[in-house]
C-alpha cells in the first residue's frame, strides 16, 4: 500500500505542475511600448533644420519609432508653404524634407501661439498636413511612456 501513495502523490505532484504551466503560459504578455522621439526645433536655420529634419526621418525609417517634430519659436517658420526656398545637402528644401516626414507617418506639430506672435503667420500659410496646436497637446505627447525629446 505505501509505495501506491506514493505514487499517487507523485502524480498529483505532476498535475499540479503541468496545471501551472499551463496557466503561467495563458497569462497574457504585454506589448512593448514603441520606442517615440519628440523633436523640438526652435530655430529657422537651414543647417539646423535640416539636421532636425534629417534626424527625425531617420528615426522613423530606421528604428520604426513614433516620431513627433514640434516647430515652435522661430521654428514655425519652416512649415511656411510660401518661404524661400532654401536647400541643403542633396538640394532638398526644408519644406521638401517636412513634406517626405509626414508622408511616411511623422507628425510635425506647430505652436499657435508662436505661429501668431513670433513669426506673423497663420494656419493658410502652412504645408498641407501641419497641426497648430495649443500647449496642453505638446504636454501630453511629452509625458507618454518611453519618450525622449531632443532639441535643435
Amino acid at each position: 500500500m505505501l509505495p501506491q501513495k506514493s505514487n499517487m502523490a507523485i502524480g498529483l505532484r505532476n498535475l499540479t505542475l503541468a496545471l501551472l504551466l499551463v496557466l503561467a503560459s495563458a497569462a497574457p504578455v504585454q506589448a512593448e511600448t514603441p520606442e517615440r522621439l519628440l523633436l523640438n526645433v526652435t530655430t529657422d536655420s537651414l543647417e539646423r533644420g535640416a539636421m532636425a529634419l534629417a534626424f527625425a526621418q531617420a528615426a522613423l525609417r530606421e528604428r520604426n519609432a513614433e516620431v513627433v517634430v514640434y516647430l515652435n519659436v522661430d521654428g514655425v517658420r519652416l512649415a511656411n508653404e510660401t518661404a524661400a526656398r532654401r536647400t541643403f545637402g542633396d538640394n532638398q528644401s526644408l519644406q521638401q524634407m517636412l513634406r517626405d516626414f509626414m508622408k511616411y507617418g511623422g507628425r510635425v506639430l506647430v505652436c499657435k501661439l508662436c505661429l501668431e506672435m513670433v513669426a506673423d503667420l497663420n494656419d493658410s500659410s502652412l504645408l498641407k498636413g501641419v497641426e497648430v496646436v495649443e500647449p496642453h497637446v505638446v504636454m501630453t505627447l511629452l509625458f507618454r511612456p518611453n519618450v525622449a525629446v531632443l532639441t535643435y
